[in-house]
């Protein structure tokens, strides 16, 4: 490959990983956190236009819109645990705004790293939702991987449908 095609390709991926990370920092603020997980990621990938997390999400017998309501659940569920009561707020319409742009944790940083890894393996195809998803998958702790684990989602074969996708 061409050095000017190698850097269209790196430059692609700039553009896909700034609009995801955009989406997850409004996801976070839309839940009224100031500080983007890998869920938030994960909500951010599965509405990525390419469709490839959907399609491993499938492969596995569930979605993202699975992935989403469980999150819900695993929150109120949460707040109840230690007392809280969930009511419905109606905030207005439209996303909120993110405060600080750019805060993420331990789980967003170590899922965009390892999504780079298994998308950095001399191909030069763009990044995807799967090379995402596979590395939000990648990351055993925090609340993505406890979502997984409500799905019933071995995260291990998320890894491995995400980059068996990729590979096609």
């Amino acid at each position: 490959m061409g050095l000017l095609k190698k850097f269209r390709s790196r430059q692609a991926d700039m553009k896909t990983l700034a609009s995801v990370m955009e989406h997850s920092l409004a996801q976070a603020a839309n839940a009224g956190e100031e500080i983007a997980g890998a869920h938030h990621l994960a909500l951010a990938v599965f509405a990525m236009p390419d469709g490839t997390a959907e399609t491993v999400m499938a492969e596995l017998g569930t979605s993202g819109s699975a992935f989403e309501t469980e999150l819900k659940s695993l929150d109120a569920k949460t707040l109840t645990d230690i007392g809280f009561e969930i009511v419905d707020i109606d905030l207005g319409s439209g996303p909120v705004p993110p405060k600080r742009l750019g805060k993420t944790d331990a789980t967003y940083e170590a899922a965009i790293k390892a999504a780079y890894e298994f998308h950095n393996t001399g191909t030069y195809e763009p990044l995807s939702g799967a090379h995402l998803l596979a590395g939000i998958a990648s990351v055993d702790l925090g609340v993505a991987a406890r979502v997984f684990r409500a799905l019933g989602v071995d995260r291990d074969e998320v890894v491995a449908a995400a980059i068996a996708g990729t590979a096609k």
